[in-house]
């Protein structure tokens, strides 16, 4: 008690020293940290902490101990700061929301805490002695007694300045990187449709075995071109997801003609990953490539393509037409046969698998099955 004694009498002296009124008893807070040691301790942090910090005693609302980084940021030594009243400290370093509208005391971190509140990445910003604006954020929390009564506050703040500054560099370079790379992803679309439409011209007139050759061809660059247009849509939105519809009707247009219907057919919203449409897109371009050239003779027919899921976390493929057969499409040039085995090692690249059989009632059905995502 009498280290409280002595300790309040050195404030006071001080205070008459400085020309500052003294209209008030120790406080419960200051006389708690009246004693040599907790002085010390205190002394020690304020002089080294690199950061704000304020201790405020209540009821009275005293500043009793500032930071040297304080003083420093405020452009006032440290020693004018301490033993001020909150409010004519509170002038001294105006404090502002982000938008620039001037915080009241009681909306102040240590105006809160002095009221009991706890406050934690309290963001704001105050402007320094050579008018600059400082963002800092704090965290405050009430100082109380034994019995749980509210005697001070205390308020710790970090210059956030430069973090934000480089949090909006990263920004503008995250966001010209999404630019570069939008526009990157859609001129390779429309090259990628420019390419195949100069395809499809070329290839008028062309020999049947060169036509086909290009039309699938045409079909790879369709399903890659759908691909491109979802990244594009995907911005910022997370990992692109292709529409699975959209892709398989992108290759199966290639192959449309006014006697082959191709229906493609998909549940709204089914995505896939642009990482695996790619390999998706090409099982269907084989697939649906041959049943335009070997399911339907005279070129006329239906031929339905479908996605789905088929299980828990499981897709299904599927390419069906009513034609010959497996059978009867046997061809010298083993272009079946080869797209057989192209089409098993694209499933497998997938994890899943490929299969193709006759169906009841003549026709052939190609299924592929494979994990979703």
């Amino acid at each position: 008690m009498e280290r409280a004694r002595l300790f309040a009498r050195e404030l006071q002296a001080r205070a008459m020293d400085e020309g500052k009124p003294v209209d008030h008893p120790p406080s419960e807070l200051e006389s708690f940290w009246g004693g040599p040691e907790a002085h010390a301790v205190l002394e020690t942090v304020m002089r080294f902490v690199p950061g704000v910090v304020v201790i405020v005693s209540a009821p009275v609302g005293r500043v009793l101990y500032v930071s040297e980084f304080t003083g420093r940021l405020m452009g006032w030594p440290r020693q004018e700061l301490e033993n001020l009243s909150y409010e004519r400290f509170a002038e001294l370093m105006p404090n502002f929301s982000l938008e620039g509208r001037p915080y009241t005391l009681d909306e102040r971190p240590v105006g809160r805490s002095l009221r009991g509140e706890t406050l934690e990445n309290f963001e704001s910003y105050f402007l320094d002695s050579a008018g600059g604006r400082v963002l800092l954020r704090c965290n405050s929390a009430p100082i109380r007694n034994a019995a749980g009564a509210v005697i001070g506050a205390i308020s710790v703040c970090s210059d956030i300045s430069r973090d934000k500054a480089r949090e909006a560099d990263l920004t503008q370079t995250a966001e010209y990187n999404r630019a570069l790379h939008d526009e990157l992803a859609h001129r390779v679309k429309n090259h990628l449709q420019v390419i195949s439409g100069l395809i499809a011209v070329e290839a008028r007139g062309a020999p049947a075995q060169t036509a086909d050759f290009a039309r699938k061809i045409m079909g790879v660059m369709q399903s890659l071109a759908a691909i491109y247009q979802s990244v594009v849509a995907a911005g910022d939105a997370g990992e692109a997801q292709v529409d699975a519809l959209a892709l398989v009707d992108a290759v199966c247009r290639v192959y449309r003609t006014d006697a082959l219907t191709i229906e493609a057919r998909a549940p709204p919203g089914l995505k896939l990953e642009a990482a695996r449409a790619a390999t998706v897109g090409a099982v269907v371009n084989e697939a649906v490539c041959n049943a335009y050239k070997y399911a339907y003779p005279d070129g006329r027919g239906l031929v339905e393509v479908t996605v789905a899921r088929s299980g828990p976390r499981e897709l299904e493929l599927r390419v069906l037409d009513r034609g010959v057969g497996l059978a009867a499409t046997a061809h010298p040039d083993d272009g079946l046969a080869h797209g057989a085995r192209l089409m098993d090692v694209l499933a497998r690249q997938l994890g899943g698998r490929i299969d193709i059989a006759d169906r009841d009632g003549g026709g052939t059905a190609v299924t592929l099955t494979l994990p979703e995502g």
